[in-house]
């Protein structure tokens, strides 16, 4: 329109029309494409996501329906790992340490049992039952059990099977890493270790150690991994009015049976 109003065929009247209705248009186009932004962004605020995985045990909401902010839509569940809450006497309470089995079994299983680990102590006792609650943790292999299934349980306190022990001040835990230094040769060697319980000066290890591996037992807490030490004997660095015989004091892992 531009070059024809300049070889005098369109008027500048004409001109200023094509110019008005080419803006409006171009505005238009600019609406549009917000809309469509904001269109989009309805849209992925409109799906609902869940915090975890899980499965949708219960619809509480239908097609069309008006819910207010914070209405729950659906009752969702992790079934991948469950956990079995149950009341534990308050004489017991002594016994009871985190990574204890428990075996359980359910109703539609009648012949099978499930081992699940001790995660949880309750901090209180009930004052109507004198109990105190623990949980327990089990993986849900295959998603054979269902979430509020009711269980009945075993506590596993006692364990006729030997359990390797330490001395308890063997043990070093620094930032959430709870360890062992295992002496091989002449040189210190760091171990993770799983622990249970302690009982009389002893800490049980669950997985970590095997019986007669040696541990550390005095000046752990200044080892690092591949650190050289040498080993003394218990009775000769104790003995009163001897110099220590050697930087590091070692005791060898036994097993205890309760």
């Amino acid at each position: 329109m531009q070059q024809l109003r300049k070889i005098g065929i369109a008027s500048e009247s004409d001109y200023d029309q094509s110019k008005a209705q080419l803006d409006q248009w171009e505005a238009e186009v600019k609406a549009s494409r917000g809309t469509g932004t904001v269109a989009r962004l309805n849209l992925s605020r409109s799906r609902v996501k869940a915090p975890f995985d899980g499965a949708i045990a219960q619809r509480l909401v239908g097609r069309g329906d008006f819910v207010r902010v914070a209405s729950p839509l659906f009752d969702v569940v992790n079934d991948a790992v469950l956990k079995f809450i149950f009341p534990v006497p308050e004489r017991h309470g002594s016994l009871v340490q985190k990574g204890l089995p428990v075996l359980f079994g359910v109703d539609n299983y009648p012949t099978e049992s499930f081992t699940g680990r001790v995660y949880l102590i309750g901090p209180a006792v009930t004052m109507s039952s004198r109990a105190f609650s623990v949980g327990s943790l089990v993986t849900n292999t295959n998603f054979r059990l269902k979430a509020n299934t009711f269980a009945r349980g075993k506590l596993v306190l006692e364990s006729a099977v030997p359990t390797p022990v330490v001395p308890l001040e063997s043990v070093v835990s620094f930032a959430g890493v709870t360890k062992v230094f295992v002496v091989e040769g002449n040189v210190a060697r760091s171990r993770s270790v799983t622990v249970g319980r302690i009982r009389d000066g002893l800490q049980e290890v669950i997985e970590g150690l095997k019986s007669g591996d040696t541990v550390v037992v005095t000046g752990q807490n200044r080892l690092s991994d591949g650190a050289a030490v040498a080993i003394q004997s218990t009775s000769s660095a104790r003995s009163p009015g001897k110099p220590p015989l050697a930087k590091d004091q070692a005791s060898s892992v036994t097993h205890e049976s309760h």
